[in-house]
């Protein structure tokens, strides 16, 4: 187990301040899954005072990059922790495009003046540089509250809602107050709520993803004409495929998602996020959208396209068990409805 506060087989927790600004006795918090959702988790409760411990099965040595949705209340909320995405590339939503997928135009949005019924700003932004922010702010020395610690290469295996402990695969135990479990679609937390959680079912689709630089897909001139507006989203749709474009990083790169009916891309229920996808299935997939789209599919790289199946799940009957409580895709998948957001 790796942790920054070193290796032990059995985690204490220091003693209660009774000083604490907010709350005259902290709780003791166990957060699993370092995700978006579980460091906003410690974010916020770092901020009230508590003991935040974030357990985290990988090593961040490679994280996943994608574009998301920063929409106004969800943003709302990371400025007032300090986070402002335009400080990260966060890029601003002020147009949405339409197309047919043969690319003849539906709709051409301008929405800024609608933006202005929003105190915060609709932003797109890069998940790692997200990622990466809400991580120092849970982590850091500075700021209110007691910094919460981050143990890597931490998968927990056995939780005791009841009693409020976890177990790690070499022994190591930590007792909490309370438990979140922030660990995805796949959630292992999700076992511990209730005896008979319903199953993860397909949606039927599958996405595909991946990045293209702004200035590499500007080098053909049709294609610089058809995405030439910035802070836009583009989407084109048909029947049961769509593709959504929208810019990140400062305008300077392309997001794309690609969804369409998994049979046509063999993804499955147990495909990780990280499963790398092959160009010419899904130039065959939507080889019916606009030539110039796909010519723009093209110049991605194709070592960086993946491909996942999408996933749901029947609610639960409870998403709370006594000590543990889930959160996020742990508790209900989110699907791409029309756009793929981070702060819902």
């Amino acid at each position: 187990m790796a942790t920054t506060n070193g290796d032990a087989k059995q985690v204490h927790c220091p003693p209660l301040d009774s000083g604490s600004s907010v709350h005259s006795r902290p709780l003791r918090v166990a957060i699993i899954g370092a995700g978006i959702g579980g460091l906003s988790a410690a974010c916020g409760l770092r901020r009230e005072g508590h003991h935040i411990d974030v357990y985290e099965r990988s090593s961040f040595a490679t994280e996943l990059g994608a574009g998301v949705h920063l929409t106004p209340n969800g943003n709302g909320i990371l400025r007032r922790w300090g986070i402002f995405a335009e400080e990260f590339g966060g890029t601003m939503l002020n147009r949405r495009i339409e197309f047919h997928g043969n690319g003849q135009l539906i709709k051409n949005i301008d929405l800024t003046g609608s933006n202005l019924r929003w105190q915060h700003p609709w932003q797109l932004v890069h998940r790692v540089a997200l990622h990466d922010h809400l991580k120092k702010v849970a982590t850091d020395q500075d700021g209110l509250g007691r910094p919460a610690v981050l143990h890597t290469s931490s998968e927990v295996i056995h939780i005791d809602p009841e009693k409020g402990i976890i177990t790690l695969p070499d022994g190591t135990v930590a007792e909490s107050d309370v438990i979140i479990g922030a660990d995805g679609v796949h959630s292992r937390s999700r076992d511990f709520v209730q005896e008979s959680m319903p199953e993860i079912i397909s949606t039927g689709k599958g996405a595909f993803r991946f990045l293209i630089p702004r200035e590499v897909a500007e080098e053909d001139p049709e294609i610089k004409a058809l995405v030439q507006f910035r802070d836009t989203s583009y989407m084109w749709f048909d029947n049961d495929k769509r593709v959504v474009l929208y810019p990140c990083n400062s305008n300077k790169t392309l997001n794309f998602v690609c969804i369409h009916p998994e049979s046509q891309s063999h993804t499955t229920a147990s495909d990780e996020w990280n499963k790398t996808g092959s160009v010419d299935q899904l130039l065959k997939v939507f080889k019916d959208f606009d030539p110039i789209l796909l010519r723009l599919f093209k110049k991605m790289n194709p070592k960086e396209l993946k491909v996942w199946q999408l996933l749901d799940m029947d609610k639960p009957q409870s998403w709370v068990n006594d000590k543990l409580a889930l959160l996020g895709d742990a508790a209900h998948p989110f699907t791409p409805c029309k756009y793929p957001v981070c702060s819902s």
